[in-house]
């Protein structure tokens, strides 16, 4: 794994909390789910999930045991994602100005 190959993401975006999927296979290659208009409301948990169908080339997306989206491998430009066994690193990031708390 190079510096520039990445790993699927989950991440809430500023302002609205509404989750985005993404898959980020090299540093200039960034697609995904945008699940504009679902936000998460604050003071409630939420089990999300997503799982990888090699034999469909697609990601399923779900919030609270609901599928809510997909997204096809075949659009991204490698059709592979590169997994890692290093840390999970939760709210790490150059720009990220803030806490994370309750989280199990």
């Amino acid at each position: 794994i190079t510096e520039a190959s990445r790993t699927p993401s989950l991440f809430l975006k500023p302002g609205d909390s509404a989750p985005c999927l993404r898959n980020s296979i090299t540093g200039n290659s960034d697609s995904g789910i945008d699940m504009d208009g679902y936000g998460f409301l604050l003071n409630r948990w939420y089990h999300i999930a997503y799982t990888l169908s090699d034999s469909e080339k697609r990601i399923n997306f779900y919030i609270d045991g609901k599928w809510v989206g997909s997204y096809s491998l075949k659009n991204i430009q490698l059709q592979s994602i590169t997994f890692n066994d290093g840390p999970l690193y939760i709210g790490k990031h150059l720009s990220f100005d803030g806490f994370t708390g309750e989280i199990r």
